[in-house]
């Protein structure tokens, strides 16, 4: 996670925002371990 949020330090200067970016970056990666876990739809070759 931390490589995501650039090595530990983000961007942005105020905390809130930095607060706020890594919070939406938390829930990408939740939603993107999630999306891995779920089958294929019907019709559709799983990709990895």
């Amino acid at each position: 996670m931390k490589t995501r949020l650039g090595g530990g330090y983000l961007m942005e200067r105020r905390p809130w925002t930095a607060m706020a970016r890594a919070f939406l970056e938390l829930i990408a990666y939740g939603l993107r371990v999630l999306l891995s876990l779920l089958p294929p739809p019907p019709g559709c070759k799983a990709i990895y």
